[in-house]
């Protein structure tokens, strides 16, 4: 099964570029700033419909803030 997680840097260097602050940014998606520093340092995955917001707003392909990541297998050991 793939899961996705947040490409953080990539998000804040495109913020950068564009002469956004996280405070803006937080404003346009609908998030706090603090969220917005969370994303960019990875301590926090947004969910996916502010991704998609943030995609908007940063101008990037949808794929582009992403990564996938192979989750393992859970096992329920016996009790």
């Amino acid at each position: 099964m793939k899961t996705y997680k947040f490409r953080g840097l990539q998000a804040r260097r495109r913020r950068e570029e564009l002469g956004l602050s996280a405070q803006q940014v937080g404003m346009l998606v609908g998030v706090s700033e603090s969220a917005v520093c969370a994303y960019e340092r990875a301590s926090r995955q947004p969910r996916y419909q502010t991704y998609l917001k943030l995609c908007d707003v940063l101008q990037v392909p949808a794929d582009t803030l992403r990564e996938p990541v192979e989750r393992l297998p859970t096992t329920e050991s016996a009790a």
